[in-house]
């Protein structure tokens, strides 16, 4: 009995232990570049981009699944620039501002100014990320595009969507002028660009819940993390007379301040939010959306589709690629049906939320890719993803290194995801 009861606890120090050390890697991580606290407004770095991992003998690539986020974009939301700006005008009209406060209002009014009317815009960072994502594709899969495939794209029906497409396309062609390539917006496609949508035709109906132990921590957790009113108090004498904006106002501007990178000039905003009070405001998104993916079945068609699409192109006896572009929320809930790296698994404790939901890893213009093999020598088709140009894990047995059967990772998404659909 003894015995059993130390086997026990060994395990479950060992298990501690590997927690222990994800969380000290995503911090050095974090600490490494800040700007990976803008998560979901950081951009996406293509010369951090690695070269694909030799695939195992007689295996070469065949077919590739990407979905891609839009690129660098303006805010999506106008109030970002116009109710931070009118907070701040009519605090100047009552003196309710500070030093600092009087100093942020002469930069936000030009700023918002211009951007106001390119709200939701791609930006040409944005357009160029793209580009060189395409480049990349290209580069790491020569045989596959030098055997004449068939590459298809389809977009949401955001302008910012449909840009980044033509821009990703344009790279292809810039590399292969030759290249059979076909793009096209339209709602049929929307089962892989926004499955959720209320123009998809095929949209799901209401699901189960995906079970999140942690859920009814969020709001206590979310409150200790960053104090709002200290940050409210360098830019406003008396905050109390903002009233109800209070919340809406700061939410706006953090917006403003992390999206900054976005941008192809220089906003020139002061400096406002110390990096503790980063590391707050981001692992609150963290949180957010490991709570939101409770909503990830009503994305499963994303997971019917990346099935469906790669045994039809599999079946084929030429190569193909296959480009959806939309948005960060559908791949938050992709990569968690997908259980791509340690995305979809539970939580140990709310803290982990930003260790294993990290929103950094959804920056502007992110990219997953699932690209399949085939052996002349072998009927096992091999399937490795690569998230924003690296490769990562699947939950299932590798047969080397990145590497794994795409009949067992087929079996896992029907058992996990399309088996519990209504």
């Amino acid at each position: 009995m003894k015995k059993t009861i130390l086997l026990v606890i060994s395990v479950l120090f060992l298990g501690l232990g590997g927690f222990a050390q994800d969380k000290a890697r995503e911090d050095s991580i974090l600490a490494a570049n800040p700007n990976r606290l803008f998560g979901y407004n950081d951009v996406i770095r293509p010369d951090e981009f690695e070269a694909p991992s030799k695939a195992p003998k007689g295996y070469e690539p065949f077919y590739i699944a990407h979905y891609g986020r839009h690129g660098s974009r303006f805010a999506w939301s106008k109030k970002t620039y116009t109710l931070v700006d009118e907070v701040l005008k009519d605090a100047k009209d009552q003196d309710n501002l500070t030093d600092f406060g009087l100093t942020l209002q002469a930069a936000y009014e030009p700023f918002a100014a211009l951007c106001f009317p390119q709200t939701g815009d791609l930006t040409r960072k944005g357009w160029n990320q793209h580009n060189a994502i395409a480049k990349h594709m290209y580069k790491s899969y020569p045989r596959l595009f030098k055997k004449n495939p068939s590459v298809f794209a389809a977009s949401s029906n955001s302008h910012r969507a449909m840009m980044s497409m033509q821009s990703f396309c344009l790279g292809l062609k810039e590399c292969d002028p030759k290249l059979d390539l076909y793009a096209q917006m339209s709602s049929i496609y929307f089962d892989d660009c926004i499955p959720e949508s209320g123009s998809n035709p095929n949209k799901l109906g209401p699901q189960d819940r995906i079970p999140r132990i942690h859920a009814g921590e969020i709001d206590e957790y979310t409150d200790n993390l960053v104090d709002t009113d200290a940050i409210l108090k360098r830019i406003f004498k008396d905050i109390d007379k903002l009233g109800d904006k209070k919340g809406d106002f700061l939410y706006e501007l953090y917006l403003a301040y992390i999206g900054q990178n976005s941008l192809d000039f220089k906003a020139n905003l002061p400096e406002l939010i110390t990096y503790d009070e980063l590391l707050g405001l981001y692992k609150s998104d963290c949180v957010y959306f490991y709570h939101e993916t409770r909503h990830g079945l009503e994305y499963a068609n994303i997971i019917k589709r990346l099935i469906v699409s790669a045994d039809e192109a599999l079946a084929s006896d030429r190569p193909s690629v296959n480009l959806r572009f939309g948005h960060d929320y559908v791949l938050d809930q992709y990569l968690s049906l997908a259980g791509v790296n340690n995305f979809g698994k539970e939580i140990p404790s709310i803290d982990y939320a930003y260790v294993y939901y990290p929103v950094r890893e959804i920056p502007m213009g992110c990219n997953v890719q699932f690209v399949f093999y085939k052996s002349k020598k072998s009927p096992d088709v091999l399937v490795k993803v690569v998230l924003n140009g690296k490769e990562g894990t699947l939950p299932v047995e590798p047969v080397s290194g990145h590497y794994y059967k795409w009949s067992d990772y087929k079996a896992w998404l029907t058992s996990t995801v399309l088996d519990k659909l209504k």
